[in-house]
């Protein structure tokens, strides 16, 4: 079993980084990371004439929750994109013909992606925390600049899960991606309005979007009314995103590929 599991991996792993997405995410959400860290990092040493400023909660800090929202975008459209390519494409009907069982494939797959938005997702905050330190910026609250950290690259595997699940539900890249994007800038919007016009505003509390946001926010919005506190935006995030991985592998293993 170890060794069919090692075997997928492995051919997903090179089906993935030979295509150019795989490429163009983490260098398009570096430059948006490195580029707000640097914006808001002198921003800040001029509002405090270059003596440096506390962080996480100044503004350099800014650019860091900027670089996470990046590469948690990106990470999302880059999963939908790649499942979604395999299903219309039919090359996930190729591994399967390689390997019958569909749920080694489908592990192996969404491990590959997971573990490759885990990379990017360091690499980007690394940039952007060396941008923010270029600027002398002096740190007071270290528990919770490794807890945006952390979190920051948790919020970005599952939503990169998040993405790839639509991909199978949908089986188009295109559907897949505009999906997400809808429901990033339209969907849970217009749902927490109506949430709250309603008198439902706790519901609104409880969508990915929002539930990411608290967990990113590492205990920094814990008192802000509108958001649960960290741990359970986090337990909240991790729930929809085994919903959605769930139903798009109970799907893809019934679908005729």
């Amino acid at each position: 079993m170890t060794t069919l599991v090692t075997a997928a991996a492995r051919t997903e792993f090179r089906k993935v980084i030979t295509v150019r997405l795989w490429w163009l995410t983490p260098i398009v959400a570096l430059l948006v990371g490195a580029a707000a860290s640097l914006v808001y990092g002198f921003t800040d040493r001029n509002a405090d004439n270059g003596s440096g400023t506390a962080v996480p909660l100044g503004a350099a800090s800014l650019g860091l929750y900027v670089a996470v929202g990046a590469v948690v975008v990106l990470g999302g459209l880059f999963g939908a994109a790649t499942t979604g390519s395999d299903v219309r494409y039919r090359t996930l009907a190729s591994s399967f013909v390689l390997q019958p069982r569909r749920d080694i494939v489908l592990g192996a797959k969404l491990g590959v992606l997971a573990a490759l938005s885990l990379i990017a997702g360091v690499i980007v905050e690394i940039v952007s925390l060396v941008c923010l330190f270029a600027f002398g910026a002096h740190v007071t609250a270290w528990s919770r600049l490794i807890g945006v950290v952390l979190c920051g690259l948790f919020a970005v595997i599952c939503w990169t899960l998040i993405g790839a699940a639509l991909g199978l539900l949908f089986g188009s890249a295109t559907v897949a991606a505009f999906a997400l994007v809808a429901w990033y800038a339209i969907g849970e919007p217009a749902l927490a309005l109506l949430a709250s016009a309603m008198g439902a505003r706790q519901v609104a509390y409880w969508l990915p979007g929002l539930s990411t946001v608290a967990a990113v926010g590492a205990g920094g919005l814990d008192d802000v009314d509108g958001f649960l506190p960290w741990a359970g935006g986090a337990v909240v995030l991790a729930v929809w995103t085994a919903a959605v991985v769930g139903a798009g592998w109970w799907l893809t293993r019934q679908r005729d590929i």
